[in-house]
């Protein structure tokens, strides 16, 4: 994960996105499907792709207390960037190495939030 990035658009309205990227290996072995690798890396793309929820659990220790749902404070959801670039890239590297067995694959996302004071 890379970030977060901050823009103050306004005063104290800010845009905060992140840039993850989820580093995928598949082992190639009969008993696994050769699909796997695709399984796999749709299960991360569809959980990265939808709203991401975003809580504050305090700065201190003793500030969140798992009983007390008020020390959780909900910030807003991390969700893909409206870019003109898909926000969310499966990448397939395949095998990587000649001699391994294993495959490769990527999943992509820059993810945004807007925040107020």
């Amino acid at each position: 994960m890379n970030g977060p990035y901050i823009n103050e658009q306004s005063k104290g309205h800010y845009q905060v996105w992140v840039a993850v990227d989820v580093l995928i290996t598949a082992h190639m072995n009969a008993k696994d499907s050769r699909f796997e690798l695709h399984r796999l890396a749709g299960i991360y793309q569809a959980a990265i792709d939808g709203n991401i929820p975003l809580w504050n659990y305090g700065n201190q220790p003793g500030d969140y207390d798992d009983g007390d749902s008020d020390t959780q404070i909900f910030l807003g959801c991390l969700r893909p960037r409206n870019t003109k670039q898909p926000a969310v890239k499966v990448l397939h590297f395949g095998q990587v190495d000649k001699t391994e067995t294993v495959r490769q694959s990527a999943v992509d996302a820059e993810l945004e939030t807007y925040l107020d004071e």
